[in-house]
């Protein structure tokens, strides 16, 4: 008799931070992404995911002149962590958000991780104030330090009290942490939100993304 075929299951991954009950979803970037959007340009070599835009032209500004983006198809759970591994090339334009509604509009919100050219870097809060065709931030913080061409752990948690956490951690100096925490308030406690990273310059390169269930 030929023996059956032994179905080995698939080993549960890994979580990237300590601490972590569970992952919930994650995305390892080995080929086209099953649980995020794609827009724009392009390219997955090595089980990385490179995000990449051209400089603008002449007269606009850089998302003016159209921008890449990956954008997940769920909606982060409340109390969840996200988490991402990724580097930014220099001279590059970036965001890492969660982030709900339409720009430029009252019901927009959105926490951002805002990489300029100029290779600074702020955090932002955005809560529907308008002026003209865009959002207003509420609130800009820098990030001191940042480096580009360096990978980093970024984390962002939402609570069911609207506080929101985020986490910044080089992978190979864990010791250099920026963090942030604001209470948004209980109406941002919502399952709407999305999680993306949008590029109008230049190169991001993403490692490895998790949704990972935390402790209370």
């Amino acid at each position: 008799n030929t023996p059956l075929p032994i179905n080995t299951p698939t080993p549960a991954p890994t979580p990237m931070i300590s601490g972590a009950k569970r992952v919930v979803r994650s995305e390892s970037f080995d080929k086209r992404p099953t649980i995020f959007g794609l827009q724009g340009q392009f390219d997955i070599t090595g089980s990385v995911l490179t995000l990449f835009d051209k400089a603008p032209a002449s007269g606009l500004t850089e998302w003016e002149d159209g921008y890449s983006a990956l954008s997940s198809l769920f909606s982060p759970t409340i109390g969840n962590a996200s988490v991402v591994l990724f580097k930014a090339e220099r001279q590059t334009k970036f965001l890492i958000f969660y982030g709900f509604g339409s720009w430029g509009s009252t019901n927009y919100r959105a926490f951002w991780l805002d990489g300029y050219s100029t290779g600074n870097a702020d955090w932002r809060f955005y809560e529907g104030d308008v002026v003209g065709k865009d959002n207003v931030a509420k609130l800009v913080l820098p990030v001191v330090p940042f480096k580009r061409d360096t990978w980093y752990y970024l984390l962002y948690r939402l609570n069911a009290k609207g506080l929101m956490y985020a986490r910044l951690s080089e992978k190979d100096n864990p010791l250099s942490i920026v963090e942030f925490r604001q209470d948004f308030g209980e109406l941002w406690a919502t399952n709407r939100f999305k999680f993306e990273i949008s590029v109008a310059q230049g190169k991001v390169h993403i490692d490895e993304f998790q949704e990972l269930e935390m402790p209370d």
